[in-house]
This record gives C-alpha cells, structure tokens and sequence, in this order.
C-alpha cells in the first residue's frame, strides 16, 4: 500500500505571489497519497463539481419495465408479413431471444469450434453460406421456416445491439447473457437485434448510405433501447468505429434508453481496476473520443460526421456514453457491495465501499463520496478494530475526501489520528505511516504553515530513501513534493537542484516516457517558468506536451495539465494569441472529458477569463469571470478555496477596469471568508487584504472626485 502520484494545480498570478491547491489523485483501496509531484499551471489569483447530473441507482428490471417486453408475442404469419420477410431490401426489427444464442453456439461446433472466430468469422463461415439460397436474414429464414420451434425464437425486438464486427462472437454472446444476467431480465423475453442475423448479410455493399442510415434509424427508434458492448474496457473498440458512433448518435436523438454490456471477464478487469484505484476510469475517459473514429468508406464517415456535427455535436455525444457509463460502474459496485454484505465477506464489503466512495469523489459528487467514506469507517472500526489497516485506509480517504473540499479543519485532526495509529501500529518506518505524513505534510503546506510542513516532508524523505533505496518511486515522489515546498516559498534554487534530480533519477530508473518521469518534467518547466527562464522552460513544456499526447493521448488529464502549462507559458511571455487557442482547446476537451462542472474545467475557465483580463478584453472576461465564480459556489460551496480564487479574481477585473466601488466589497467578501477557512496568516489571506487595500485607496479617491464635481 505505498504511495501513488497525485495531479497538483499551481496557481500563479499576475500579480501576486503564487501559491497552490490540490486535485489529489489517490488509490482508494491504499493509504492514499495527497502528494503532489505535479502542478498543474492555471493563471489563478489566488489558490489554484460536479458533472452533469448523473443517475446513479443501478440498472434494474423495474427501470426497464418500459422497454421490456414480459413475452414477445410471435406475429400473426399474414400474407403481408410473409412477402414482406421475403423481400430481401425490407427493413425488419425482427430479432432472436438471447437465449437462442446458446443454442447457436452449439449448432456451429460449441465454444471449442467458436473460440478466437470474430463476428466477421461467423457471418462468412456460417450466416452468408446457410442463407445462400434465400438471400434473406438468418432471422428471416427462421420465421419464414415450417419448424415452430425456429419460428417461435424470431419476434420483433425489444434491444438493438451496437458491437464491433472483430469483436470474438463468443464475447459478444457473453456480453449479453451477463447484461440480461445483471439486470434480471427473462433470457427468453429478451429479444435482441443483432445486425448479424436481423440484416440479409448477402449484396451489402451494394446498399448505399441512405439504406444503412435508414436501416439503423428505423431499428434504434422503433426498438427503443440500445446495449453498447464495451470492450476492452479502458479502450472501447467501438467508439473507434463510425458506425457504432452514428448508432450512439440515432440513440441519442430518439431519445431512447442506453446501455452498457460487458463480457464477465473484461467486467472483473474493470472492477478490479477501480477496486483497487479509482482514477484508473481516467484511463477510459481518455479514450472516448468520438470523433477520432473511422469507417471502412470515408464517404460514410464523412457523411456520419456531419451528420452529427449538424446536430448534437460529438461532445454531447461522448458525455451520453460517460454518464451512461458512470451509471454502470455505480450500479455494478452497489451489486459488489450488497453481494459481499449477504455473504458477510467484510473486508471484500470495505474493499468495494472504498472503490465507490472513490468513484463517486472522481465524479465530485461528494456528498455522497462522504456518506460511503463514513459508512466504510464505521464498518471497519466495528468489524476490524480502530487499528487494522483498512479502517486506516478509510480515515485517510475520509480525510482525503475534505482535503479536495478545502475543509482543512475537518481534515488536520484526521489526518493525525491517522498517522498517530499508524506509527503504532505498523510503525513510524512503514511506507503507509510515511505516505499519512506526507499527506499531513501537504495539507500544512497549504495552510501555510510552512514551519510545520517543512520537518515533515524532510523527515518522509530521509526514512524512504533509507527504507526503500534513493531509487523507489515513493523516494522519488517524497523528493518531489519536498522540491514543490521549496518551490512554494519562493526558494526557486532549492527546488530547481531537486527537480532536476528527480527528473534524472525518474528517467534511468522508470524510462523517458513513464507517466511520473513526465510529472518532474513538467515540474521542472514550471520552476523555469516562475524563475522567467522562458527559453529554458519553453522546449521543456513542448517536450512534454508532446510525449504526453503521444503515450497517453491526447484527452487524458495530464494531457490537458501539459496544454494548459504551456498556454501558461505563453501567457507569461505575453504571447497572448497562443496562449488564448491553447486555453479555448484545453477548456473545450476538459468539458467533453471530465464534463463542465469538474474542477479542473473551471480553472481552464478561470484561465481563459484572466487572459481577456490581461488583454483588455474585459466584455469577454466578465460572464466568464461570473459564471466560473457561480459554479464554483454551487459545486464546492463559498468557502472553498477556489471559490475565494474565483471571487478574488472577479474583484480583480473590476478592479482592473477602474471600478473600484464594485471592487471592495467583493474583496472584503472574499478577505473575511479567508480569513475565517484559512487563517489570517495563510499567504493568500495576506495577499486578499493587498488586493483590497489598493482598491480601498483607488475607491475612497473615486469618492472624494465624486463628491468635488
């Protein structure tokens, strides 16, 4: 349970000192790490939420009870019906029970036959063969057949089933047994339109673009429930596809249910994943981009983007699939977690209650983050005992969860009944203990106290590289945060030796391209950057712009950290134009990725406001300005320290624009609510009540004009 990197945000200023505030990134199931051996460049004033809403009751039988047939009624065999099935251009929702599929299986050779053979495989193996002589549909051939037990599986379909063609056929099958499995459903009454079957297989190329849009709108709007098969989970097949894309967008515009299947196996991976660190649902928020899928013919993708550009746009498009996802990892860790209850594996039980309550933080829904993190405590004092390790993990994160809210308060005593049981229970030595002091470390660090933060940080530093080696991660990262302390109080030489080690050291133990060698990379530029060694950080922050894109690709978080660090740059250098489409392109992706509400959009927000500021361009700064300030109120509440930045820097521009009575009150606002969340000696306090002096002495002069005219 060692410590594991953390995203920081570094806020810098145009006038000011810089100071830093933190969006931590930590292994649930672990003594989470609040360290911070990155920060992320965001321009704020000061320091320096939630998605769109997201549902979040697991899927259930009931829910679907509208898109759920209890048994599909076979069609009356009219003559209509029968000419209709034999014309080979006639569109049909006809579909086959899911539990036909297994009787599949078997009439083409079992799994051993099957196994390794794509959807692709099966349809030239064993569809287009047996339905040679008719060119129908394989649903068709059914329902046209005289054997009642063949015609009593096709009926008209309550699922349509978007997949990838090289997908293996037998996860596709096991996709949907442990869809209709999960969610309670009658296999039989369970009817599914698989274009496979549901569609004649023979003369396809033949049909245009008009036919398949047709085809597929007519099917996704009449059926009214679409199961997207993901798969593999952190890089979904089908959202690379153009096709699956345009069936997600006629879903999305019919307004019809959406789902998520997954094959058993590739469900645990998921699961596993999440269970044992919940930011690994960043890996798959990094690889939904709609628009970087392709078709076979350009034509049709050309025609499907525009196509969807015209209408909901392909970021609308992505967040249905996020939230869409995000409400089958809650459902499914909610199933975890009563699973694990009923058969009394408790400590399995804890496992899955961090992992949700972890969950439910990544998507700042927190108030029900606590209400798991509080309810997992309780468990685990009572089931475990105050001391056992995993009632540790649970304080930490608890602590961790008001930590990220800036309820400093309610974190410090945390955080030090949590390093108090753990120098005596597993000893002041252990990585655990030494990762709890980091993170006391940090929250000092932010508070300002940086006489308390400072012994700490040494003291994590020399015990790891005498435990666990100068080279272990953990070292590394100790080193790092040790660095950023130094960084923060303004001791650029201090910090710069030590990244710079940190950095060397990352590279020959971990690789040039390791997601932590690119953090003291991207520290080291920022260092460069504050010293105004512009020529130094500029290659720097290219460099790690580049690789990040490159390993990591272009959506990810640490992608967008490097974006918005290097727009950064360029607005240091007052190289405002490219700074502005950097901020406008980082502000775009985060929305579409992480959703409008989440933190890090709204300092990509903030940024962009503070820009139009120092340009001038203050009727574009001003509802940026605003609307940054009232999501930040309604997300992280008003006495959230980015909040006070948001605050602050709305003073700031219209302070900026010579309106200094509308300046001091905001600023009085902002210094009282400081001084009462961080104290009145904390840095940024300090720096509130400069602000609001230059504009007390600004507005009492306008005063005094005033009265004189």
């Amino acid at each position: 349970m060692g410590a594991t990197v953390s995203k920081q945000k570094q806020k810098k200023t145009p006038i000011h000192t810089n100071s830093s505030s933190l969006v931590p990134s930590a292994a649930d199931n672990s003594i989470a790490a609040l360290t911070q051996p990155e920060r992320t460049i965001v321009s704020q004033v000061l320091l320096d939420q939630q998605k769109e809403n997201i549902h979040t009751t697991p899927v259930s039988a009931e829910m679907m009870s509208v898109n759920v047939v209890e048994k599909a009624e076979t069609v009356a065999d009219t003559e209509k019906e029968r000419a209709n099935m034999l014309d080979p251009n006639h569109f049909s929702i006809k579909g086959v029970t899911v539990k036909y599929f297994s009787s599949l299986v078997d009439v083409w050779g079992g799994c051993s036959e099957l196994k390794g053979m794509t959807t692709q495989d099966i349809c030239n193996k064993f569809v287009k063969p047996q339905t040679e002589s008719s060119k129908l549909s394989w649903c068709a051939d059914m329902y046209l057949s005289k054997d009642p037990n063949l015609m009593g599986q096709v009926h008209d379909a309550n699922y349509f089933i978007s997949h990838a063609w090289k997908y293996t056929f037998l996860d596709v099958v096991e996709a949907l047994t442990n869809f209709v499995d999960s969610n309670k459903l009658d296999p039989e009454a369970t009817i599914i339109w698989f274009d496979l079957l549901s569609n004649s297989q023979h003369n396809t190329s033949a049909k245009d673009f008009t036919w398949w849009t047709t085809v597929f709108q007519n099917a996704i709007q009449k059926i009214g429930s679409v199961v997207l098969i993901m798969q593999p989970w952190d890089d979904p097949i089908p959202l690379t596809r153009a096709w699956c894309v345009y069936e997600i967008y006629v879903s999305n515009v019919a307004g019809s249910s959406f789902y998520v299947a997954m094959p058993p196996n590739e469900t645990i991976l998921f699961m596993d994943s999440l269970k044992k660190q919940s930011q690994k649902y960043l890996s798959l928020l990094a690889n939904l981009n709609s628009q970087n899928c392709k078709a076979g013919n350009t034509s049709d993708q050309e025609a499907i983007f525009t196509t969807i550009e015209r209408t909901i746009g392909f970021s609308k498009l992505d967040r249905t699939v996020l939230e869409t996802l995000a409400v089958w990892i809650i459902g499914t860790l909610q199933d975890h977690i009563t699973s694990s209850r009923s058969s009394q594996n408790h400590i399995l039980q804890i496992d899955w209650m961090l992992a949700l309550a972890g969950f439910y933080r990544i998507l700042s829904h927190y108030e029900k983050a606590e209400s798991m993190y509080v309810e997992c405590l309780e468990t685990s004092k009572r089931v475990l005992g105050p001391d056992h390790p995993d009632t540790l993990i649970a304080l930490n994160n608890l602590a961790l969860l008001y930590y990220s809210q800036g309820k400093y308060e309610q974190a410090e005593p945390m955080y030090n009944e949590c390093l108090s049981t753990s120098k005596r229970v597993l000893g002041p030595d252990h990585p655990d203990t030494l990762t709890i002091m980091s993170n006391l470390a940090l929250l000092y660090k932010f508070q300002g106290k940086y006489v308390q933060s400072e012994p700490m940080y040494t003291d994590c530093l020399a015990t790891s590289k005498k435990v666990l080696g100068p080279d272990h991660p953990d070292t590394l990262l100790s080193l790092n945060n040790m660095a950023d302390l130094y960084y923060s109080q303004g001791k650029y030489d201090q910090a710069e030796s030590m990244y710079i080690e940190c950095l060397s050291t990352s590279k020959r133990v971990l690789g040039p391209d390791h997601p932590d060698t690119l953090v003291s990379l991207n520290n080291l530029a920022l260092i460069y950057n504050s010293q105004g060694k512009y020529e130094q950080a500029e290659p720097i922050s290219v460099q790690c712009l580049k690789t990040r894109q490159r390993v990591l690709g272009p959506d990810h978080p640490d992608t967008l950290i490097s974006l918005n660090n290097l727009a950064l740059l360029y607005y240091s250098q007052g190289k405002y134009d490219q700074a502005e489409s950097m901020y406008i392109e980082c502000l775009s992706t985060s929305k579409r990725v992480l959703g409008p509400d989440h933190p890090d959009t709204l300092v990509s927000l903030n940024n962009l406001a503070l820009l139009y500021n120092s340009q001038g361009k203050y009727e574009q700064a001003e509802p940026i300005s605003v609307q940054c300030l009232k999501t930040r109120q309604r997300v992280l509440g008003p006495d959230h320290p980015d909040t006070l930045i948001a605050l602050n820097n709305l003073a700031l521009l219209y302070y900026s624009q010579g309106k200094y009575e509308q300046a001091e009150p905001i600023y009085i606002e902002c210094l009282s609510t400081s001084k009462r969340v961080l104290g009145p000696d904390h840095p940024d306090t300090l720096t509130i009540m400069s602000n609001w002096a230059k504009s007390h002495v600004l507005a009492v002069t306008a005063r005094r004009k005033n009265l004189c005219q």
